[in-house]
Parts: C-alpha cells; sequence; structure tokens
C-alpha cells in the first residue's frame, strides 16, 4: 500500500510541475535512438552546466527532460 502511495505522491508532484502523466514511467532507459543526447546531457549536468532541449513535436524532449529528472 505504501507504494501505491508513493507513486501517487510522484504523479502529483508531476502533475502540479506540469509534466502530463503520461511522462511518469518514462526514463532514460526507454527512450531508444537518443544515446548520444543522454550522455551529452549526463555530462553536461554531472559538470554543473544547463541542459537546453529543443526538437519538434513528438520528438521526445519531455521524455528527455523527466528522464534526466530521474537519473
Amino acid at each position: 500500500m505504501a507504494e501505491s502511495n508513493q507513486y501517487q505522491e510522484n504523479t502529483r508532484i508531476w502533475v502540479s510541475a506540469g509534466i502530463p502523466k503520461r511522462f511518469t514511467d518514462k526514463e532514460l532507459t526507454n527512450l531508444n535512438g537518443y544515446e548520444n543526447e543522454i550522455a551529452k546531457a549526463l555530462k553536461a549536468i554531472s559538470e554543473g552546466l544547463s541542459v537546453f532541449i529543443t526538437g519538434s513535436c513528438g520528438a521526445g524532449k519531455t521524455h528527455l527532460a523527466v528522464g534526466l529528472l530521474k537519473y
């Protein structure tokens, strides 16, 4: 039951941050085809730098951002 409550709390936090519910299960491990971009973003973040994500609709920007937040 505690795990369910934690999931609900995490979902509430994501939604309050403006992240749609459908992205709550997204991670870097299930974002295929962007290994280069993921590596660059993780390197920049580990060095204390910012990451600016751009792309067309459906390109995976939110998926990448959520995955980076969870990392």
